[in-house]
């Protein structure tokens, strides 16, 4: 067996100098320009950096629940943990829904008026719902060519993700109103410093080129592994590339779940979650070596 380990992520290598601060560590200078970068990115009113996406998640809802009269919520089993901390922290009643076998989005079904629906863009995997009240977590997502946001979409820029600022979060919205009581609620507890700022910016200079490689990567192990691979109805950026198989995997290569289901017994995640396998994909990985590997560790195991 080779030696040679791969890891399932490495960040990509930036070398800049650090930037003269201002007098101000959080929330100033640089964090204005990260929020301005991004929202020309997606031609949104507004966006607001925080702390990480988890906690920008969490003070969505709560200006969500000053703003509407909504007690329920829904949202996919397929997702990561801090969205059903987000909603049991802001004593919303919630349930779980199943995912497409296909998109692994969330199912979607007329909803009514007095529910929020928090669907997930599965991997950068863009999902629209037509609701009245929809919170995206779009945590995978920043560099997808995105439409609709709801009345709030959240991405993460946590050190997995395809553009880091090595920890942080963006809220995007149109809505003024859920814009004035976010940004209230970020700067008492959610302030992103200046320095993860100004990595941020530093990475987002490159999302070009991380696109095209992802792009380049979904489709090269799409072709030579067999498998399912994650059907794109509208637009993705291929931040997490997985595919459902029986294919082993060789040990001297990292691989990936991800997402524990946040409710067992949900068929269609139940069966995504059994035979998901996600693949390294990160900046420069030697993805022939990866797809070699596999195909050679399976046959010597037939």
């Amino acid at each position: 067996m080779s030696e040679k380990i791969i890891p399932y992520h490495k960040p990509i290598d930036i070398n800049f100098k650090l930037k003269n601060l201002h007098g101000y560590l959080s929330n100033f200078t640089y964090v204005s320009e990260l929020e301005m970068r991004i929202q020309q990115l997606y031609d949104v009113e507004n966006v607001i950096a925080c702390s990480s996406g988890s906690i920008g998640l969490l003070i969505t809802l709560q200006a969500f629940r000053e703003l509407y009269d909504i007690k329920t919520a829904y949202t996919p089993s397929f997702a990561w943990f801090s969205t059903k901390w987000a909603l049991e922290m802001t004593n919303l009643f919630f349930q779980f829904r199943d995912i497409e076998k296909t998109t692994w989005n969330f199912i979607s079904t007329e909803w009514s008026d007095e529910e929020l629906i928090l669907p997930l863009h599965c991997f950068g995997n863009i999902c629209e719902i037509d609701a009245s009240f929809v919170i995206y977590d779009g945590a995978h997502a920043l560099g997808s060519k995105i439409k609709e946001f709801g009345l709030a979409t959240i991405m993460s820029l946590a050190p997995t993700k395809l553009i880091t600022a090595c920890e942080g979060g963006l809220i995007l919205t149109n809505d003024d109103d859920l814009a004035g009581k976010v940004r209230l609620l970020r700067d008492k507890v959610s302030r992103m410093s200046e320095l993860n700022a100004i990595w941020g910016l530093e990475t987002l200079k490159h999302l070009d080129e991380i696109l095209e490689w992802k792009r380049k990567l979904y489709n090269y192990y799409k072709k030579h592994l067999k498998g399912q691979f994650q059907e794109i109805p509208y637009n993705s950026n291929y931040a997490t590339i997985g595919f459902l198989t029986d294919l082993k995997t060789p040990p001297e290569i990292e691989f990936k779940k991800y997402y524990f289901p946040l409710k067992l017994g949900l068929t269609n995640t139940n069966y995504v979650y059994g035979k998901i396998v996600c693949l390294p994909s990160w900046w420069g990985v030697d993805y022939e070596y990866i797809t070699n590997r596999i195909l050679e560790y399976n046959e010597v195991i037939k």
